[in-house]
């Protein structure tokens, strides 16, 4: 995330990609008021919609997902992966108040829970999406009983229910218990051992270059 970095360059790219996206929808939306109600809905991925996906990568993770999957964090650990975020938030151009501490981080969160949680056709259409997207990719191959139960088991059989999630058998929630056991260990692991910790990065590195070139 250094200036001229990948991850810096990628942000920025990110900024300008939802700019030129915002810019389009508006434009069919003038000519085409059906396309997109910009009185009822304010201006396409607007801040509210970036600090709410932001929330989903920086705070969900550190106080629902990862303690879910057995794997616990540290107060220091959580206060520096929330000002990372911050500074994700300063580059993408949104506010980044509600990453100024941890607490704040988390209750923003938590409002977003209470705000966002309800699901729609939408939601239900963009869950199928993402399903078809990362299922039998490689390096891992995962199978879509494995996300069902990976999901039922984070975010619970209500709200699963309600995108239309499918109930797997008892196999997929065995091998993603495996695949907990196995995450936690190696988090652990990682943090007793630094030149495991540096390995395994550039493995996860290394992973994401295969997926990005299978997708080009």
């Amino acid at each position: 995330m250094q200036p001229g970095g990948e991850g810096h360059v990628g942000t920025v790219r990110v900024r300008l990609l939802h700019s030129m996206v915002r810019q389009r929808i508006l434009k069919l939306a003038a000519t085409n008021p059906e396309y997109y109600n910009t009185e009822k809905f304010d201006a396409p991925i607007n801040d509210m919609h970036a600090l709410y996906a932001l929330s989903l990568f920086s705070c969900i993770p550190m106080w629902d997902s990862l303690p879910k999957m057995g794997i616990k964090l540290s107060e220091e650990e959580i206060a520096d992966y929330v000002a990372l975020f911050r500074y994700i938030a300063h580059v993408l151009g949104i506010p980044t108040d509600w990453w100024a501490t941890s607490s704040k981080a988390k209750a923003f969160m938590e409002s977003m829970y209470l705000y966002e949680l309800e699901a729609n056709d939408t939601s239900r259409l963009l869950t199928y999406n993402f399903i078809k997207w990362i299922e039998d990719e490689p390096p891992v191959y995962i199978s879509t009983g494995f996300i069902e139960a990976g999901s039922r088991w984070v975010n619970g059989h209500e709200i699963c229910d309600t995108i239309g999630l499918k109930h797997p058998g008892p196999l997929p929630y065995a091998v993603f218990a495996g695949h907990n056991v196995i995450v936690s260990t190696m988090a652990f692991a990682q943090k007793l051992s630094p030149k495991l910790d540096a390995f395994m990065v550039k493995v996860c590195y290394f992973c994401n270059l295969l997926n990005l070139t299978d997708g080009a």
